[in-house]
């Protein structure tokens, strides 16, 4: 879940998150020292734990997203068969 989705308006997240050599692109080009070793790292191990995730992007203040927020808990609890 990706929360406060109003306020990163221009900022290609879905890309970023599927796309991780684009991610890492990105993260080199911001040059934040030992931050950036650390975020390339965490990029590599989102590689291996991404695989099954789907992201859904929410906001409180718009309400954006909320619906499926409902579906994808809906889905998790949901005893009625594989829905990936």
């Amino acid at each position: 879940m990706l929360n406060k989705s109003d306020l990163i308006r221009g900022l290609d997240v879905d890309r970023l998150l599927q796309d991780l050599d684009y991610l890492k692109e990105r993260i080199i080009a911001e040059g934040l020292g030992a931050v950036t070793d650390l975020a390339l790292r965490y990029a590599d191990i989102m590689r291996e734990l991404s695989e099954a995730a789907r992201l859904v992007k929410v906001s409180a203040k718009t309400s954006e997203g909320m619906s499926s927020l409902y579906d994808l808990i809906n889905e998790v609890f949901c005893v009625c068969g594989d829905l990936t």
